[in-house]
């Protein structure tokens, strides 16, 4: 009953992807929220900064810190829903539903539907001798693989740092779900879910994941909204933050109400 009850109205999906520096230490880097229009047939992308400033705790904090915080207390599955409260929170909504995914599960996951293609209008190049990263691409248009898109998403050294990141977020995001719709049948969907299930920790059970896969391929991707939720750059306390123009994010948020 929650089931059909849940998913024949509009609602809303959570994606967290999470970066660590260390295995203790884990920040949501991407935090992109999906809303399923279910009865217009239509998609809304909203991504949350990750430096967003929020009260957490009684102190003023970045909402990526919130997975960092909790992920060594009660582990990912917990420290996700702690993210989901402070977004439904933000965007004052209700978040049913969220995916969790780490970089090394993003690679699998875009090798296991064929790559993702991408247009790259400007070098990109930035070497980490620490960690060992170097991402080096020519303009063009690629057909990425998984480690290639990783190093994709993780560039931000441009003259729009995270607003371009969010960018080339939304638009792998975007790419993949037009695989699934070209490539993945009712029938393959719950095979591939097993796999990519492996990579991921969600609450999004494989009957809701066939049922939403079914309504989401009637969407017209061409058509979705994507944006990133309003906003300007503070500092605090010589801390950079993400101030929310809570005026302009309600009238986003209204849209999906």
């Amino acid at each position: 009953v929650f089931l059909w009850f849940r998913i024949n109205e509009d609602t809303n999906l959570l994606i967290l992807g999470t970066d660590s520096s260390d295995k203790y230490t884990h920040h949501t880097d991407t935090i992109i929220l999906i809303n399923f229009k279910i009865k217009k047939d239509k998609i809304i992308f909203i991504s949350v900064p990750r430096d967003t400033l929020i009260e957490y705790r009684g102190i003023d904090a970045k909402i990526n810190s919130v997975y960092a915080y909790n992920f060594p207390k009660v582990g990912s599955n917990k420290a996700s829903q702690k993210v989901v409260k402070e977004v439904e929170r933000l965007l004052n909504i209700d978040i049913p539903y969220f995916i969790q995914v780490d970089y090394s599960g993003v690679e699998k996951i875009v090798d296991l539907l064929g790559g993702v293609r991408v247009k790259i209008e400007k070098k990109m190049y930035y070497k980490d001798k620490a960690s060992g990263l170097t991402i080096n691409f020519n303009p063009g248009i690629y057909n990425l693989n998984g480690s290639d898109a990783v190093k994709y998403l993780r560039f931000r050294k441009d003259e729009k740092a995270d607003t371009g990141r969010m960018e080339r977020q939304q638009k792998v995001l975007f790419t993949l779900l037009e695989n699934c719709k070209r490539k993945l049948t009712a029938e393959k969907m719950s095979s591939v879910y097993k796999i990519i299930s492996k990579h991921l920790n969600t609450n999004v059970s494989l009957d809701r994941a066939v049922y939403i896969f079914n309504k989401f391929n009637k969407y017209e991707l061409n058509t979705a909204e994507r944006t990133i939720l309003p906003g300007q750059p503070i500092t605090i306390n010589k801390i950079s933050y993400w101030e929310p123009d809570y005026y302009r994010i309600d009238k986003i948020v209204n849209k999906i109400r």
